[in-house]
């Protein structure tokens, strides 16, 4: 047999193994979550760091940059109404020169109906989120980038908070993240 031959088996069998990894690689990127309130799966980047939820109202919460967290959690019905709450979190910035709203898109995917609103200013962050009178943390160019996406049995709100520098690197990610949704078939 050739050398040919001998470096075609080679080639063969490191093009193989390099697919093989690039595959694994792509596989274990994502660690899947199935909740069953509201029926929604998706998927996170393993490069967030599941942490202990901060308040009763988040079923998870995840560290995604060093001082950025993506919480998760699930309201049934409407949750008070869309619009209620974009003014909620628009009121949660100073309403200054600084105050943004870099994206309010409505958009179906996976039939379930998504909202991306990405804010961005200095956030006022409460001691107390419970207590509105409760003092509050200036936070000067934070952003918030807030999905919220409405299942027949609820409403699921998934907010990123962070300095804005951190989510604007962790913008293709979260994005990646809305492209995972898909509604749990009942079992």
């Amino acid at each position: 047999m050739t050398s040919k031959y001998y470096f075609s088996i080679f080639l063969f069998f490191l093009l193989n193994a390099a697919c093989s990894n690039l595959a694994v690689n792509e596989m274990t990127k994502y660690d899947t979550r199935h909740l069953a309130k509201g029926a929604i799966s998706y998927k996170v980047f393993n490069t967030w760091i599941k942490e202990p939820v901060s308040n009763s109202m988040r079923l998870e919460q995840y560290k995604i940059a060093d001082n950025s967290n993506l919480s998760v959690s699930f309201l049934p019905g409407n949750a008070g109404g869309l619009e209620a709450n974009i003014e909620r979190w628009k009121n949660q910035f100073s309403q200054d020169e600084e105050f943004k709203i870099l994206e309010n898109t409505q958009f179906n995917y996976r039939f379930i109906p998504v909202t991306k609103i990405y804010l961005n200013g200095n956030y006022l962050e409460s001691q107390d989120p419970f207590n509105p009178s409760a003092q509050k943390l200036l936070r000067e160019n934070w952003a918030a980038y807030i999905i919220v996406a409405e299942t027949e049995l609820g409403t699921w709100f998934f907010k990123v908070l962070g300095p804005a520098q951190e989510l604007k690197r962790e913008e293709n990610n979260l994005d990646d993240f809305i492209r995972s949704f898909a509604i749990k078939e009942p079992q």
